[in-house]
């Protein structure tokens, strides 16, 4: 499997690397926003390799999932057993392990522009709950979780360009928007010294939008003049 990358600027071929050839329609591959990394998930093995500069430059192993690069290419995110795992692509060691319930499996991911939050969506394989998780980038630490009507698709969870609002497509064909500060005012978790204890069960979509055809990663490219988080 060949895979060429062209430089925008200059149109022409900035890497060249050899891949395994692979017929499973599950294995992803991405791109680094520099152009620099390739990695290739190969489902049935478990394992993500990486070229860097057109060539093989270490594995990642133990990963169900891949999910991508942050967008200044530092980190990889895999699903892994329990949780969410990031990685250096170029040393191959895992830099953090974003905890979930064990029965939880990772259906979405995304990193914030300006890598302050991460976000993941997650099914529970045995009771079938649908899940929102966010996490503080800073120090890996889980701001709130709550309930979701349905699963989301995969690949379809993002936040605007700002990064004040997480967006989401289920697959009931319903995208859904949430307010961040809002999210993070209202849980106690949060701030319990500063903020009043809140009874919350699961909090509402500022927007819901149905629809049959229509991709949640249009909206992470459009800016606004909504002031950042």
């Amino acid at each position: 499997l060949q895979v060429l990358l062209w430089n925008a600027a200059t149109g022409k071929v900035d890497t060249l690397a050899s891949l395994p050839r692979t017929d499973n329609p599950a294995d992803r591959m991405f791109i680094s926003p520099d152009n620099q990394f390739i990695a290739h998930n190969y489902t049935e093995t478990a394992v993500t390799r990486i070229w860097m500069n057109g060539i093989e430059h270490t594995t990642v192993p133990y990963t169900n999932k891949l999910f991508g690069f942050s967008p200044d290419g530092t980190e990889l995110a895999t699903a892994v057993q329990g949780g969410i795992a990031l990685w250096s692509p170029a040393t191959g060691v895992n830099t953090r392990f974003l905890a979930a319930d064990p029965d939880q499996e990772a259906t979405a991911f995304t990193f914030h522009r300006l890598n302050r939050f991460y976000a993941a969506a997650f099914t529970n394989k045995s009771t079938g709950e649908n899940s929102m998780a966010l996490w503080d980038a800073a120090t890996g630490r889980k701001l709130r979780s709550f309930l979701l009507p349905s699963s989301v698709l995969e690949d379809n969870l993002c936040f605007n360009y700002e990064g004040n609002f997480l967006a989401c497509r289920m697959t009931n064909n319903i995208m859904a928007t949430w307010d961040v500060r809002k999210l993070l005012n209202e849980v106690p978790s949060f701030s319990e010294n500063l903020l009043p204890k809140v009874q919350w069960l699961s909090p509402t979509a500022n927007t819901t939008t149905a629809g049959n055809n229509f991709d949640i990663n249009a909206c992470i490219e459009s800016a606004t003049n909504v002031l950042d988080v």
